[in-house]
């Protein structure tokens, strides 16, 4: 041990703090190695002595990467004690210094430095990697008060756990059927298993896992999630499901999480990241989101195209008056977007009293609303499923007409014969094959085609047409389809 790091160690020991200010201001001319022992030494010494020492550093030290080493120390060590005093790095305009404390307090992980974390995100100091600390710490404290049940914990349910969670991940339909049906009444298991099967290779049992957290909405849920979006392993139909389940999931963890799913390459990963931003609309997710738009990129055009995709009323309303919001939306608005979506629109331009582009924009819908266009019904359970498909069916020509609710979707069959109906493998209740039953009980297979869309990709081809075949089913294919391939759903006379 050299001899400065036995004189610190004997002024620790002593507490003589006053008589070492002079040994502590040398700390920055020792060589690396030293440096970093003198600093561990000073943390790892759990009393107000050494608190002090590392309060006087702090305020002494001027060199950038001496201060840095010392944040990262504390948030190393976990020094719960220094929370206030890393806490003030934040409003710095030293990019390298608000990160490391940023850093520091996620890992002191304490509800004291995710308050102060709070509190610099609702000033002009808010940045990304003070959310991404936010983000990471309410999954920690918040995450871990409510813990997945384990139900190898409770015999008596532990064989009929583990055979419905085996018929869940299994490519036999009927038996999937089965098991979603028994998870969607028992919430608390549907965490344990998602919980337990985050790293598995079985992409249709994930998919199912979300939908189903996504319906339950069991506590402990929303940290599983969260760290399912943020492995760079999944493919786009897993991020989608996953952003998707999030939407019922509202945090600060969550809209972190979709600040960087509204970046995605896939369009409709990006509005399912758009929604749970909606669900969030706090300032500095806002203030964030305006930045995105700002910076003249591609990926701020997108996101401008995401958000008004998805109707997400409340961001449209706090980014209307952005001069760049507002030249990215028109484009859409006048090129590509849907009727409901002009609608959205027109409805935020009034509520702010901007009616002359009021009036511009509904001259732009009445043109569209008059075009004649074959009508599709969409049901679906998930919001943003009926957005993609809302979207990518006028794209490909025609209108949807879309449904939560299958009762209502099968009612609007009744009263009026659409040209297609399309839905999910999993409605409320019932399936998609048992939705096409009573729809065949109203029109023929050749008189109206019935589209099953999902995210399930490895179902056994020979029982999925054996039920098919049965229920009535046109057709079972991916979501989202090509617009080709919607093209395609609707008979030609």
């Amino acid at each position: 041990m050299t001899d400065y790091l036995v004189q610190l160690k004997q002024m620790v020991r002593t507490a003589r703090l006053d008589q070492g200010r002079s040994l502590l201001d040398r700390i920055g001319q020792q060589p690396e190695p030293q440096k970093r022992k003198a600093l561990e030494l000073l943390a790892l010494t759990p009393d107000a002595n050494a608190g002090a020492m590392l309060r006087h550093l702090l305020v002494r030290q001027t060199d950038e990467t001496l201060l840095a080493g010392i944040l990262r120390t504390i948030g190393k060590f976990r020094r719960k004690d220094m929370v206030t005093d890393v806490a003030e790095f934040l409003f710095y305009d030293n990019a390298l210094l608000k990160t490391q404390a940023a850093r520091a307090l996620e890992k002191i992980g304490t509800p004291n430095a995710l308050r102060c974390l709070e509190q610099a995100a609702k000033t002009d100091k808010c940045d990304q990697d003070i959310l991404d600390a936010i983000a990471g710490l309410t999954a920690t404290i918040y995450g871990s008060l409510a813990p997945a049940p384990d139900p190898d914990r409770q015999p008596q349910k532990k064989a009929e756990y583990k055979k419905n969670l085996a018929r869940l991940g299994s490519r036999h339909l009927e038996k999937c059927c089965q098991a979603f049906a028994y998870f969607s009444n028992h919430s608390s298991q549907t965490a344990a298993a998602l919980n337990q099967n985050l790293d598995s290779h079985n992409h249709d049992l994930l998919i199912r896992l979300l939908h189903l957290v996504s319906k339950t909405t069991p506590k402990g849920a929303a940290r599983n999630i969260l760290a399912l979006v943020s492995s760079n392993r999944i493919g786009s139909h897993l991020k989608f499901a996953a952003y998707d389940a999030l939407q019922a999931f509202p945090g600060r963890g969550a809209a972190v999480a979709a600040l960087k799913g509204v970046t995605d390459t896939s369009s409709h990963v990006r509005m399912a990241a758009a929604g749970v931003l909606e669900k969030n609309c706090s300032d500095p997710i806002i203030s964030q989101v305006r930045s995105m738009v700002e910076s003249g990129t591609k990926t701020g055009e997108t996101l401008v195209q995401a958000i008004l995709d998805v109707r997400a009323a409340k961001l449209i309303s706090a980014l209307i008056n952005t001069d760049t919001f507002f030249y990215a939306a028109s484009n859409h608005l006048e090129k590509n977007a849907c009727a409901p979506v002009l609608e959205t629109f027109i409805h935020v331009l009034e509520n702010r009293n901007r009616w002359s582009s009021a009036r511009k924009y509904r001259q732009i819908l009445d043109i569209k609303a008059c075009e004649p266009r074959k009508t599709i019904v969409v049901t679906s359970l998930s919001q943003t499923c009926l957005d993609v498909y809302t979207k990518l069916i006028w794209a490909a020509g025609f209108r949807a007409l879309p449904f939560n609710s299958s009762q209502d979707a099968f009612e609007a069959i009744v009263s009026h014969k659409p040209n297609a109906v399309v839905c999910n493998l999993f409605l409320h209740n019932i399936s998609g094959f048992d939705f096409s039953r009573e729809i065949r009980e109203l029109y023929g297979k050749n008189d109206l085609p019935v589209i099953i869309s999902a995210l399930h990709k490895n179902l056994n081809t020979h029982l999925l047409a054996d039920a098919m075949n049965q229920s009535g089913v046109t057709g079972f294919f991916a979501f989202p389809a090509s617009l080709e391939t919607i093209k395609s759903w609707i008979i030609t006379p």
